[in-house]
């Protein structure tokens, strides 16, 4: 009954959310551009002698429909905004070139970002890619990427983590930046610098050697930090938090399908030892299953909320699949040794859980392990999700009576 109330209130939520989110994908807008054009040659061949009025609609009608007055969502190969976005841009492709105003922030994940000298972002750009340039205006910039070239403005502030920095534009406040390697100046064929670096404020950055600031480029304070291995960081502190971490979430996971799922925790057996290959299948499955699903919300642009749910329950399966492989585990162990008390079942799953962690740690081995225990912890939670696996346990459950009666 219980399993059935929350199938029906997830399905509601899905068509409520489906039917509220707005979502424009790249061919619709190329569809809207192509209207644009045609609406602007339509303004261009009435003549002015012959209908003036007319002439002056056909000419507002056209400002008018190259401005969007909504958030946009793109979604392509190569995506180009050449028309005014007053509202917030969220776009996925792989090359992104932004020749216009917008309105809002901007959220970019692509290959290659750029925004070129007529591009104005009026708030914020957050762009994740392997290269952003910014030749036009943005008001602050975040960005994270291989290469991040700034010869623009940025109006506030700038925070950007890359390998490669080439600033040569200017920044009205503050920069954040962490790069192995900054550049402040751009040269010409013969090495004459024709132009550098404004930083209206101060200037903190992170790099693996300290380097010579242009004078007068930095009008503030300039900090500097040696960037060191994250790996080498890492204190026991850290390990201890990290190891009860991951035990608090096993314990939690426990607890919940103690209630939720009893089955699940008390009967381990036949998917470890008889339900092996299936696992594995549904482990292996899942996620490519995901991606197409997926891709195929995106293509067909139905709905942008059905593809991102989609993937943020994939993210959450994987993040408990570790967490289901040591329950079903600890389960086993405890069938084997004839444990059925609950409080003696718990203090085994700790142990489980902490012996886990420690062989995800060796090097190599451990990473493989993890891997496995992913795919099989992910098969576990989709086989007992499958409406399948409840008319096969129905099947061996009529199938053990007829054996008895026998």
């Amino acid at each position: 009954m219980l399993k059935n109330k929350l199938k029906i209130i997830a399905l509601l939520t899905l068509i409520v959310l489906a039917l509220t989110t707005p979502f424009v994908n790249a061919e619709n807008e190329a569809v809207e551009a192509t209207s644009d054009e045609n609406s602007a040659a339509t303004a261009t061949d009435v003549s002015d002698d012959e209908n003036p009025q007319e002439g002056e609609q056909a000419q507002d009608t056209t400002t008018d429909n190259s401005l969007k007055s909504s958030d946009a969502y793109l979604f392509g190969d190569t995506i180009t905004v050449d028309y005014i976005v007053d509202g917030n841009a969220f776009i996925f492709a792989n090359k992104v070139v932004i020749n216009s105003q917008i309105g809002g922030n901007v959220f970019v994940c692509a290959k290659e970002v750029t925004v070129e000298e007529n591009g104005f972002v009026v708030n914020s750009l957050f762009g994740f890619a392997e290269k952003i340039t910014v030749s036009g205006v943005v008001c602050d910039l975040y960005a994270a990427a291989k290469t991040v070239d700034v010869t623009g403005y940025i109006y506030r502030d700038m925070r950007t983590g890359s390998e490669t920095l080439n600033l040569t534009g200017i920044v009205g406040r503050d920069a954040f930046v962490e790069a192995d390697k900054i550049n402040f100046t751009a040269s010409d064929e013969n090495s004459n610098i024709i132009q550098g670096a404004t930083i209206g404020n101060n200037f903190n950055y992170t790099s693996s050697e300290e380097i010579t600031i242009p004078e007068n480029m930095v009008k503030g304070n300039v900090d500097f930090k040696k960037s060191v291995d994250v790996t080498s960081m890492k204190s026991i502190n850290d390990y201890i938090l990290d190891l009860g971490t991951f035990v608090c979430t096993v314990a939690v996971i426990w607890l919940l399908a103690l209630w939720l799922a009893p089955k699940f925790v008390k009967n381990p057996y036949n998917i470890l030892s008889k339900k092996v290959l299936p696992v594995l299948g549904y482990g292996i499955l899942t996620p490519i299953v995901f991606a197409f699903a997926f891709v195929i919300f995106i293509l067909l642009g139905i709905t942008a909320n059905i593809a991102l749910l989609s993937l943020a329950l994939l993210v959450m399966l994987m993040a408990i699949s570790s967490s289901a492989f040591v329950i079903t585990a600890n389960g086993l162990v405890c069938s084997k040794l004839k444990i059925e008390k609950t409080i003696q079942t718990f203090g085994i799953l700790i142990i489980s859980a902490i012996v886990y962690w420690l062989i995800t740690l060796i090097p190599i081995v451990g990473s493989i392990i993890s891997l496995v225990a992913c795919i099989i912890g992910l098969g576990i939670i989709v086989y007992n999700i499958l409406p399948l696996k409840a008319k096969a346990d129905k099947t061996e459950v009529v199938e053990a009576k007829s054996d008895k009666t026998k």
